[in-house]
């Protein structure tokens, strides 16, 4: 993709980006889910809503599994 992003935020989303996470990894380690291994697609949405919102739907619509 030609879009660029700035630096990261730390007051923004990467708080909660760890706190998935880390939450993940506790779920995982404590095999709450046999047979099941949790994981998470991340993407930077730039700090804008839109873009943010773009990537969600070709997520949802399958169009970035391939990434």
């Amino acid at each position: 993709d030609t879009v660029m992003c700035g630096p990261i935020m730390p007051q923004g989303g990467i708080q909660a980006l760890e706190a998935m996470l880390y939450t993940i990894d506790r779920i995982n380690e404590a095999s709450l889910l046999p047979n099941i291994t949790l994981g998470a697609h991340i993407l930077d949405d730039c700090d804008k809503d839109s873009y943010g919102l773009e990537m969600a739907v070709d997520f949802i619509k399958g169009k970035l599994w391939h990434i």
